[in-house]
């Protein structure tokens, strides 16, 4: 006999923005997540272009925020990909009440 497997909330933090309801939007629409790398110089890299999660100068707000996360002093200590997970579990767990 196999156990249920229920999902009580999801949450997401990816290249097409950050939550599960603009992600979804930018899906169904048809956008793509892989863009120019800006955040380092890759003049010397024969690639150009990757899967970035989108900051706060995101144009329809779906950006990373880690303000929302944990405080300054709390984020000097943690790497980004922690804040990452973070968010997406604060996500899920707001969802799941």
């Amino acid at each position: 006999m196999t156990s249920p497997i229920v999902i009580t909330g999801m949450g997401i933090i990816s290249p097409l923005g950050c939550g599960v309801k603009p992600v979804w939007q930018r899906l169904i629409a048809g956008r793509s997540g892989i863009g120019l790398i800006d955040r380092f110089d890759v003049t010397e890299f024969p690639i150009k272009i990757a899967g970035q999660v989108p900051g706060m100068d995101d144009p329809d707000g779906a950006g990373f925020d880690p303000e929302r996360v944990a405080n300054s002093k709390e984020r000097k200590k943690l790497d980004l990909f922690t804040l990452y997970a973070l968010a997406a579990a604060q996500e899920a767990l707001q969802q799941a009440g």
